[in-house]
């Protein structure tokens, strides 16, 4: 499941322009996807628990979450290419960010993703540009 979600995240990355998945659709699917009610948030708190103890199970899960990761910077590849992404921090850094932002939403309860989803959108987008 984290996987296919990496997976739809790297078809909006090759989406032509104008691409019809905005910057905030890609992050409402993320952040959808992982927090406390959504899909993914029930694979992740059991992989980080078996992680734990289980090496094999750490070494998938950092494998899982790293093509996640990518998948987000491909996204930002092309965000960036369109001047809608913030400057100056490296698409790398930014990726991890906005990750760690989605996966910290597993622990947040439901009525606070509207207040995360646009906190992450001031934090990523060009600041010349309203948000997405």
């Amino acid at each position: 499941m984290i996987l296919g979600l990496a997976a739809q995240l790297s078809t909006f990355a090759v989406e032509p322009e104008p691409p019809r998945t905005t910057w905030r659709e890609v992050l409402e699917t993320l952040l959808g996807a992982c927090a406390a009610d959504g899909r993914v948030a029930p694979l992740l708190l059991d992989a980080w628990a078996r992680a734990r103890t289980d090496k094999r199970a750490a070494l998938a899960l950092g494998w899982a979450r790293e093509q996640l990761r990518l998948a987000v910077e491909e996204v930002m590849v092309r965000e960036t290419k369109a001047s809608r992404l913030r400057a100056g921090i490296p698409l790398d850094a930014l990726a991890w960010l906005v990750l760690t932002a989605a996966e910290a939403a597993v622990h947040e309860p439901p009525t606070n993703a509207a207040d995360r989803l646009e906190a992450l959108i001031a934090v990523t987008t060009a600041a010349s540009r309203a948000p997405c």
